[in-house]
């Protein structure tokens, strides 16, 4: 069964609510904006955040920023979804979303796997 656009909304807002997020999605957002579509909009993210793609702490935000746009834009484009799957199994998303304690570290690994499983609801 298919999510509203709502429901796909609340599993995806923990992953816009950072500063880098946000700053992630006026990217995003300026880009489509402008007339382009996911993938463009998408390799301006990533021009624009290059340098910390391979960061430990900020590349996993970034990622799981545009897998949460292209989400609730309906255009989710097939190698941020393996990317995203791919950093919430290997634990780095769960390490760079580091809890202050444990309810909020319950919270963060909850939303991980509601947001792991939207992405999987997502493959062809």
């Amino acid at each position: 069964m298919a999510l509203s656009r709502e429901e796909i909304e609340d599993v995806t807002a923990p992953f816009l609510a950072a500063d880098l997020a946000m700053e992630v999605r006026s990217v995003y957002d300026e880009r489509l904006s402008a007339g382009e579509a996911a993938g463009p909009a998408t390799a301006a993210v990533f021009e624009t955040f290059r340098n910390v793609l391979s960061d430990p702490d900020d590349g996993p935000v970034v990622f799981l920023a545009v897998a949460s746009i292209q989400l609730r834009e309906g255009h989710l484009l097939e190698p941020i979804r393996d990317a995203a799957i791919a950093l919430i199994d290997s634990g780095d998303a769960q390490r760079a979303w580091r809890p202050m304690d444990a309810n909020v570290h319950r919270d963060r690994r909850l939303a991980l796997q509601q947001i792991a499983e939207l992405l999987r609801g997502e493959e062809a």
